[in-house]
This record gives C-alpha cells, structure tokens and sequence, in this order.
C-alpha cells in the first residue's frame, strides 16, 4: 500500500512540474528572440495582454504586475500600442511600448529587465528620463540606451 501511495504522490508531483514548470518566460523570449517593432490593438485575455496586429496575436510580456503599475502606463483593452520588444514565436518580452502620449521602457538594450537587481529604484529614475512624447523614437532620443 505504501508503495502505491507513493508511486501515485511521484506520478502527481511530476504532473504538476510539467503543468507548471512549462510557461515561457520573458528571459526564455529575451534568449531565443530577436527584437521586432509591432504596432496593433491591446486585447485582454485570461489575465494576459496580447497585441493583435493586421497578422499574427502576439502574449505580452511586461514583467511583474506591481513593475508595470509603476511605470504609469495604462493598458486598457482596444487601445492602440507600439511595442518594441524581443520576440521568440508569438510571445514577445516587452522592451519599450508606446502609446498615444508617450514611451515606458522595460528592459534595456540587452533584455536585462529595469525591475531586476538591486538596483530598482535607479532603474525607475531612468525610466522617467527615458520617457518621450509620442514620435520620438530610440534613434533620436538623447537619452535613450536605443541610440
């Protein structure tokens, strides 16, 4: 009997690795991806943001939640949105995103992500810095790590 208990208590535990051991990963996306600029429509589905475009629907990545309250950006359903981000299949691990009024960034160039290390509070400093009225872009932007 102690040997069902505990082949059925191995067969769950592995269950429940694959179950939830499998989810991507913004790292997972920032490692296999390339960086892609898409532009499209925010749509909200079973607790995930997605950007549909003319093509393709692609998961967004943002980070965590309290992260992405902080950077100010309102994401609300229907709204038009450009994201830059890396890209690996239809998940991309958001890098910059912009909407009508201006850009919040996420990550820098190489993907490492503002919210990480020790240093959050400096990466918010920077994150306001990097803000940009609508139409300017990374390539024109003084401050931007985009150059």
């Amino acid at each position: 009997m102690l040997k069902k208990i505990l082949i059925v208590s191995l067969v769950m535990a592995l269950s429940a690795a694959l179950l939830f051991g499998s989810d991507i990963t913004g790292r997972d996306i920032v490692d296999k991806g390339a960086v892609v600029t898409r532009q499209g429509i925010l749509q909200y589905e079973d607790l995930e943001w997605y950007l549909l475009t003319e093509n393709e629907s692609y998961q967004l990545h943002f980070g965590p939640r309290d992260y992405l309250s902080q950077t100010g950006l309102k994401l609300e359903k229907g709204n038009r949105i450009t994201i830059v981000g890396f890209s690996s299949g239809t998940d991309i691990a958001v890098v910059e995103a912009a909407d009508s009024e201006k850009s919040y960034h996420f990550r820098d160039e190489n993907g490492r992500p503002f919210w990480a290390g020790n240093g959050m509070r400096k990466r918010q400093e920077e994150n306001r810095r990097l803000e940009a009225p609508l139409g300017m872009n990374r390539k024109n932007h003084e401050s931007s790590s985009w150059k």
